[in-house]
């Protein structure tokens, strides 16, 4: 991850195209792969919206995968047609400039096996934009991030848990502020590139030793 990617960004740049400017935004970056939990998050934001009616949701990415959420459909099904964005697949910048205008960036993955080991470079990426994430507890998450400290951490699957940690951050400015300042060194300390390049010439070391 590198950590000077959150200053290049423009929080600006799709706030203005999509005329959202004063609304909260709630944003994932990543594939729709059934597994990412995308529809848990789009059930999550009809029920956000009860509670935070001028709350926007976009979503971006794709897949080629045959289990794969259809977000258009979901989202009209759940009628969010005026609370939410299907973006598709965006350059690197401009996914760079979508997570730069969050204001709360989400990864609902799933208990499913393929998350079930590893710590996801979207979610590095996530902290790294110094924004507060929400995300599921699956894999080795728990390991790097604490609840309510680093990130939210909601349980893979529960529709009620991921809405009610989002609507803890919209609600609360300071706990939003102190999470994405916690999430960001955290990225810095355990998953910037000087950090990975130290544990690899180390591994090496000790493999040649």
């Amino acid at each position: 991850v590198n950590p000077n990617l959150s200053y290049t960004a423009d929080p600006l740049y799709w706030r203005e195209i999509l005329g959202i400017s004063n609304r909260k935004l709630i944003v994932y970056t990543g594939s729709l792969t059934s597994h990412q939990g995308v529809s848990n998050l789009i059930q999550a934001m009809a029920k956000v919206i009860q509670r935070h009616p001028y709350t926007y949701l976009v979503i971006a990415g794709g897949s080629l995968a045959h289990e794969r959420d259809d977000v258009p459909n979901l989202l009209q099904q759940y009628n969010l047609s005026e609370n939410a964005k299907y973006l598709g697949m965006l350059t690197f910048e401009e996914v760079l400039n979508l997570q730069a205008a969050a204001n709360v960036l989400v990864a609902p993955k799933l208990d499913h096996p393929v998350n079930h080991a590893g710590f996801s470079t979207k979610l590095a990426e996530y902290l790294a934009m110094a924004k507060p994430v929400v995300v599921s507890k699956v894999g080795d998450v728990a390991l790097y991030l604490r609840h309510g400290i680093h990130a939210m951490l909601c349980e893979p699957g529960d529709v009620d848990d991921l809405v009610l940690n989002i609507v803890l951050l919209l609600s609360d400015d300071q706990l939003a502020n102190r999470i994405a300042r916690n999430g960001r060194l955290l990225a810095e300390e355990e998953f910037g590139i000087s950090k990975n390049v130290e544990r690899i010439i180390s591994t090496l070391d000790a493999v040649s030793d």
